[in-house]
C-alpha cells in the first residue's frame, strides 16, 4: 500500500501539509432519520461498524465514517441528519462492493458478528436493515477525489468537527482554481481539505451540485491572510467559477480504517 494512500477520509496525516497524489473513491450517503429515532439509529450504525471493520479487513472497503449533522448548519436549514462516508481504494472495489446482493449482505453480517453479538440481536438489525426502519430519506453521491491534503497537526478522533460543502462548477476553469490556487491558500488555515467530483448520484439527489468539499478547520482559521493583487484577481475569478449550494458542520461519531 502506497504511503500516499488515504484509507479513510483524512485519517492518514503522514507529513506536514501532505498532498495526497493517489486519488480515492467514495460513496457519501446523506441520511434523514425517522422522527424520534436518532438514538436508536446511532446504535444501529454501531452494529454496522463491526460489519464495516470486517469489510475493510477482507478488502471490500478502505474506510468508513459516521457523522452527525449540526442542526444549525446551512443557516439552520440542513438537508440531512447524518452523513455516512464509505471510502474505496479503487473504482472497481467500489462497484464490486456496492453491487452485492441482499443475500450476500445478510450472510456477511452474520459472519461479522459471529461470537460478538447474540443471534437475536443480529436477526433484529438485519430485519431493520431490510425493512429500512430508520431512514426516512437516503441520498447517495458517488465521488472521485480530485485533490486532498492533511496537516501534521491533525488528530483524528471521535468528536472532531468537519464541514461538508456542496459546490456547482460554472466554467471549465473551476477544478484548476480549487487545486492550483485555493488549495494552497487553505494550507495553514485548515487541518484537512479534500475536493471531490461527483460521478454518480441517486435519483432523489440534488442535481445542481457537481463537486463537494470536506474540510477540517484550524482554530482561529478565520484570521486574515495577506493578499496581493494576484490573490485578489484569483479570488475574484475563482469565485466566478463556482456556486456554493450549502454547507453542513458534522461531528465524527464512529470510524473504521
Amino acid at each position: 500500500m502506497k504511503k500516499t494512500f488515504l484509507t479513510i477520509l483524512f485519517l492518514l496525516a503522514l507529513t506536514s501539509n501532505q498532498v495526497f497524489s493517489q486519488n480515492f473513491y467514495a460513496q457519501i450517503q446523506e441520511v434523514t432519520v425517522q422522527e424520534g429515532l436518532n438514538s436508536e439509529y446511532e446504535e444501529f450504525e454501531k452494529f454496522w461498524s463491526v460489519v464495516n471493520e470486517k469489510l475493510i479487513a477482507d478488502g471490500h472497503l478502505a474506510g468508513w465514517s459516521f457523522w452527525k449533522v449540526n442542526p444549525e448548519s446551512n443557516d439552520n436549514n440542513p438537508w440531512a441528519d447524518y452523513i455516512l462516508y464509505n471510502q474505496f481504494s479503487s473504482e472497481d472495489q467500489m462497484n464490486s462492493t456496492l453491487s452485492k446482493s441482499p443475500e450476500w449482505w445478510t450472510e456477511y453480517v452474520e459472519k461479522a458478528h459471529k461470537g460478538k453479538s447474540k443471534r437475536s440481536l443480529i436477526k433484529k438489525y438485519v430485519k431493520e436493515t431490510l425493512d429500512n426502519k430508520y431512514k426516512e430519506r437516503l441520498v447517495t453521491y458517488n465521488i472521485s477525489n480530485v485533490a486532498a491534503f492533511a496537516d501534521d497537526k491533525l488528530q483524528p478522533a471521535v468528536g472532531i468537527n468537519a464541514v461538508y460543502i456542496g459546490m456547482e462548477q460554472l466554467n471549465e476553469d473551476y477544478e484548476r482554481f480549487e487545486t492550483e490556487y485555493f488549495q494552497n491558500r487553505h494550507k495553514g488555515n485548515k487541518l484537512y481539505w479534500e475536493f471531490n467530483k461527483i460521478t454518480n448520484r441517486s435519483d432523489n439527489a440534488y442535481k445542481p451540485v457537481t463537486h463537494n468539499i470536506f474540510e477540517v478547520n484550524m482554530e482561529n482559521s478565520g484570521q486574515d491572510q495577506e493578499s496581493s493583487f494576484v490573490d485578489e484577481m484569483m479570488g475574484k475569478y475563482g469565485a466566478a467559477s463556482r456556486t456554493l449550494h450549502g454547507w453542513m458542520v458534522v461531528e465524527l461519531l464512529e470510524f473504521k480504517f
